[in-house]
């Protein structure tokens, strides 16, 4: 499992320490087995090794941090990474913007949805689903729909992740009726809904 896999590479990164000063790539990599094991504090902990082991973070090292911090782990982590990165002098990417947007809540992630657009870079499936899954946890249904429908008016071809992200805002507010319109429309749309999509129209009735 992924708790394994950080165990391990946690191992090899203590080999190779032995052997040669780790790299950035390396500090990097431990960062993102880490949080993808949902250990955040570890994950942070290897970004301080950045500054202590006096190499310069990238992209990828800020990315791996942030999203480290996602769901119910420590979004003003996540919060206060991005920021630092801009004030680091280097340019937040639409990866950047997707994995914080996944750590905060929906009022704050539609905040990062217009700080992306001055910056004038174009909105992909992961920010979407980012940004409609906040407002999912929070039952913000109204607000979910809005921006399926904008991210319909920017791509052609219906996104299913998408789709099922705003069944999840339906079931937790428990809007069945709104669930089964919305999986009627999928079908009209040619989207054939999958197993994800039936189980969360169905737990929209509980």
């Amino acid at each position: 499992g992924k708790a394994g896999e950080w165990e391990q590479a946690l191992v090899l990164f203590d080999l190779s320490a032995q052997k040669a000063q780790p790299n950035i790539i390396t500090c990097s990599t431990m960062i993102s087995a880490c949080g993808n094991a949902g250990e955040w504090p570890r994950a942070l902990h290897f970004f301080d090794e950045v500054d202590r082991l006096r190499l310069e973070a990238n992209l990828i090292t800020y990315n791996a941090a942030i999203s480290a911090c996602e769901g119910d782990s420590y979004w003003e982590g996540s919060l206060q990474l991005f920021s630092e990165m801009s004030r680091g002098g280097l340019t937040p990417s639409i990866v950047s913007y997707g994995a914080v947007m996944a750590a905060v809540d929906w009022e704050r992630a539609v905040h990062l949805f217009e700080q992306l657009q001055v910056e004038e870079l174009q909105p992909n499936g992961m920010i979407f689903v980012a940004l409609v899954d906040a407002m999912a946890l929070d039952s913000q249904w109204n607000q979910a729909l809005a921006f399926l429908e904008l991210e319909q008016s920017q791509n052609k071809r219906p996104n299913l992740t998408v789709y099922n992200t705003v069944l999840k805002a339906f079931a937790e507010a428990q809007e069945w009726e709104k669930a089964l319109t919305m999986m009627a429309e999928m079908r009209e749309k040619e989207l054939q809904p999958d197993c994800a999509s039936y189980l969360t129209a169905i737990r929209s009735f509980f």
